[in-house]
């Protein structure tokens, strides 16, 4: 009996430290974040093939953890879909509304991790993508497509550079010249081009411009020249233009538009920190959020005159905004109840306003698909 009983205690050991191998060894495909179904699919969820579904970040309140929730568009559903990885950034739903695509730290190296989720807003599958290289890999973005992933690396030497892999984590290759910094990567609606934000050095406030590069490979092509910092570039849906944020100072921004070989550059807002620039389905607005000194707002910017619309109030703590798939709707992070942050949905006016997290934590970094 002794030796069967110490059998079982190391058989015990064994298993537990096989389970942690798989929770935190890079690279490896397994269900081992809560709510994990493999057979999630089956169920059905018709608020979010309509309405869409909506991913957020909970910061725990002793701010020790931050995890990946999903949550329907209407408020039910809601469901954690990791626990122990540390989210950093935001995330982003694949085109098919099926794949959240992340930033996370492992052993204090940020990395690309995937995650599958099921019909039922649960966790069906998780892999890190670039579990291969070992430095930071950041700022992920899918292709149009959903095939291909472009993000930022130090995998060739001490500054970042443009990388493009499968949606698996496979056949990584660069597109960015390997000179200097190349980072932010975005891509063009139809997916042949990538724009990134590039110059000498990496530290922010460093003199950047903005480069393209097609996806199939070449010669990278700077298309500004404003002896400043640009970061952050944006394609609207046509094609046809691009935006990105000027660093001026602190609190001092601008949103840029230009034509995308750089052409009929022009300020569209200015004044404020501001961050999260994107086009509206329909491409004639730009949603943002800005920190005055007012506090944060939310903000849309017409396209065509450059005409503004606050949506929330300044120092309300709004922030984080994001459209609905069909333009008609945003939800972004609000503490306007002097509380934690709570995720809230409205119209693109700002009219009907509704939490629809819950739970306790900090919420913010949304993203809003549709269930395909």
């Amino acid at each position: 009996m002794p030796l069967l009983v110490g059998g079982t205690v190391i058989l015990g050991l064994l298993v537990v430290a096989f389970v942690v191998f798989l929770i935190f060894a890079p690279g490896v495909v397994g269900n081992f974040f809560p709510g994990a179904t493999p057979n999630a699919g089956t169920v059905t969820n018709q608020v979010a093939r309509t309405q869409g579904r909506i991913s957020f970040i909970r910061r725990s309140a002793d701010q020790k953890s931050r995890d990946i929730f999903v949550v329907n568009a209407d408020g039910s559903g809601q469901n954690q879909l990791t626990k122990g990885v540390v989210i950093e950034g935001t995330a982003a739903w694949s085109p098919d509304g099926r794949r959240i695509i992340a930033q996370v730290s492992v052993n204090n190296v940020s990395t690309i991790a995937l995650f599958k989720v099921g019909d039922d807003n649960k966790s069906a599958e998780q892999v890190m993508l670039s579990a291969d290289i070992k430095a930071d890999s950041a700022f992920p973005a899918w292709s149009p497509d959903g095939k291909q992933v472009a993000f930022q690396s130090k995998r060739d030497g001490p500054l970042s550079q443009i990388f493009l892999m499968d949606a698996d984590g496979n056949n990584k290759v660069r597109v960015s010249d390997g000179n200097g910094f190349a980072g932010q990567p975005s891509w063009s609606p139809d997916g042949k081009y990538i724009s990134y934000a590039g110059g000498a050095q990496q530290v922010s406030g460093a003199q950047r411009e903005i480069f393209v590069v097609p996806a199939s490979g070449g010669t990278p092509k700077q298309i500004t020249n404003s002896g400043g910092s640009l970061i952050t570039p944006v394609w609207s849906p046509d094609g046809a233009h691009l935006i990105c944020l000027q660093v001026l100072g602190e609190r001092d921004y601008k949103i840029l538009l230009m034509d995308t070989d750089g052409t009929n550059l022009r300020t569209l807002f200015e004044g404020g920190a501001i961050s999260g620039p994107s086009f509206s389905p329909s491409g004639d607005m730009v949603l943002f959020y800005n920190i005055s000194e007012k506090g944060e707002a939310v903000h849309t910017v017409k396209v065509a005159d450059g005409s503004d619309t606050s949506i929330t109030a300044a120092g309300s703590g709004d922030y984080y905004p994001v459209w609905s798939p069909d333009g008609k709707q945003i939800a972004w992070a609000s503490s306007a109840d002097k509380q934690l942050h709570k995720i809230v949905a409205a119209n693109d006016d700002g009219s009907d306003r509704r939490i629809i997290s819950t739970g306790e934590g900090d919420d913010y970094g949304t993203s809003w698909a549709v269930l395909k």
